[in-house]
């Protein structure tokens, strides 16, 4: 990334890596960080507050500010991006956790999608069947046609085939 002039990354995800329920996407994220700061990259992670946990933090040489709850860190992030509360950054990573950042909408710099796999049947396992068949389509038909130019990143063979399909 520093040979293509990418200095500063900013990096979207739903949950911290200190977050009590964090799991794979939240590891991966953290490594990768820890990997970019170390190769010279300045690398902001925005995230939701975590419990017990401060606003502002530092983990591994990059920084991590954690603000909004589960559903309300989506539009405080973009508005925070949209006016440069930040600060500026030369690139974006999104991380998408079942509901997409969607920064085709708003990010106009060089960015690429994370995506660990696709929820599908774990929408049921968290909110009631309205809300369930909400994300659902939000994740595989809403939001997909904008990411169609987005570089996608995937974790597995069978994620990959997902999108695919």
């Amino acid at each position: 990334m520093l040979d293509s002039g990418t200095r500063r990354v900013h990096v979207l995800a739903w949950r911290d890596f200190d977050d009590n329920e964090a799991g794979g996407s939240e590891n991966h994220a953290d490594e990768f960080m820890k990997r970019w700061q170390e190769a010279g990259l300045s690398v902001l992670h925005r995230t939701s507050h975590a419990a017990g946990l401060p606003a502002v933090a530092q983990r591994n040489g990059y920084d991590v500010v954690r603000r909004g709850g589960r559903m309300t860190v989506f539009p405080r992030v973009m508005g925070s991006e949209l006016t440069g509360r930040m600060g500026d950054y030369d690139a974006l990573v999104e991380i998408w956790n079942g509901v997409p950042w969607m920064s085709p909408l708003w990010c106009r710099k060089p960015r690429i999608l994370i995506l660990h796999h696709i929820h599908g049947p774990m929408w049921n396992q968290v909110f009631p069947a309205p809300l369930a068949a909400l994300g659902r389509a939000l994740e595989t038909k809403f939001a997909p046609p904008f990411y169609r130019r987005t570089p996608t990143v995937t974790t597995s063979d069978d994620t990959q085939q997902e999108l695919i399909e």
